[in-house]
């Protein structure tokens, strides 16, 4: 029997001249699979702090009394033969971002952002999708006041890419060389400046939402939320099966997409119940908040619901995320 893969298994990850310039920056966990039987959970990334001293698995959240990350020492520490490393991204606190490739991307497409001279790169749990690490572009990212409210970028027309910037990352540790014959930096810069030029304002939704708008200042709040909640949504988790790539067995459900399908059910309800409320136009961060609501109330609880995204509420960003992209098309 093979002895469990650990940490030392991993040297060009931890060689890296940039994973070295992050490793003691105390921000670093572990994201969980539904494969281990270490981590039976739904994925997440785990509050290291509440492991080392009860060893509970509790999703990390910053809304705590105490710091929920360690550096990555401590954590190879804790987790030798742990099945990645995650680490909680800022791109101006550690000056860096990660250009994300998503598995449909295509191919050449694929190959051309691959030939970009990043300063740390590898697969991604699919295998098909990679993960870039570059210098953050701080001067363009300064010139636009929308992008500074982003926790990522998304490629506007298929979202075959994201450039994260404010993001939990979850390492592989599955090291690609650097490109033989890589393109000029100031492509990366280019392609970060046009996705932060077309940043849509809405991303800005968070700040106004928590720190000014609650549900009890906005008009029939109440009365929208018991008309939208009698309207169900008919699709179930089971709608949204993960699958092997291989055998093509089911391996888990895709919490995530079915909270996006189902915010995106409850705006298009909302939309409609909106016309019988004339005497008030709803904002899109009203409109945020009430699907927000509506979505908490129905679905099942689960621990990501603690997360934040853009300082949002994971069901919250969701919310905004779905009238953005809405206005987008």
């Amino acid at each position: 029997m093979n002895a469990p893969t650990t940490w030392r298994d991993f040297p060009d990850f931890y060689e890296n001249e940039t994973i070295k310039q992050i490793a003691n920056s105390p921000f670093w966990t572990v994201s969980t699979t539904k494969s281990t039987a270490k981590f039976p959970k739904t994925k997440m990334p785990i509050d290291m702090h509440v492991f080392m001293t009860t060893g509970e698995i509790w999703g990390a959240s910053f809304s705590r009394e105490w710091s929920p990350l360690v550096n990555l020492p401590t954590l190879c520490q804790v987790f030798p033969d742990a099945i990645n490393n995650a680490y909680y991204l800022d791109a101006r606190r550690d000056k860096l971002v990660v250009l994300d490739i998503e598995p449909d991307c295509p191919d050449n497409l694929k190959q051309t952002l691959l030939r970009l001279p990043f300063l740390y790169g590898e697969t991604s749990m699919s295998g098909k999708g990679y993960h870039l690490i570059f210098e953050f572009p701080e001067d363009i990212f300064n010139q636009y006041p929308n992008a500074q409210k982003a926790s990522m970028h998304t490629e506007p027309n298929n979202g075959f890419y994201e450039v994260l910037q404010n993001h939990m990352i979850t390492f592989t540790r599955n090291v690609i060389p650097h490109p033989e014959n890589p393109k000029d930096v100031q492509e990366f810069r280019n392609l970060y400046e046009i996705m932060a030029m077309q940043q849509k304002a809405s991303v800005q939704v968070l700040d106004k939402l928590i720190v000014n708008k609650t549900v009890n200042d906005i008009p029939h709040a109440d009365d929208i939320i018991t008309e939208m909640t009698s309207n169900a949504y008919k699709k179930t988790i089971n709608d949204f099966p993960k699958k092997d790539k291989t055998t093509g067995q089911i391996i888990g459900y895709d919490n995530s997409a079915y909270e996006f399908g189902i915010s995106g059910f409850y705006y298009r309800t909302l939309k409609q119940l909106l016309k019988d409320y004339p005497d008030h136009e709803y904002t899109d961060e009203e409109q945020a908040v009430l699907i927000y609501k509506t979505v908490e109330s129905v679905i099942e609880y689960r621990a990501k619901h603690d997360q934040t995204r853009n300082r949002m509420p994971w069901l919250l960003f969701i919310a905004s995320t779905v009238i953005r992209k809405s206005e987008q098309n």
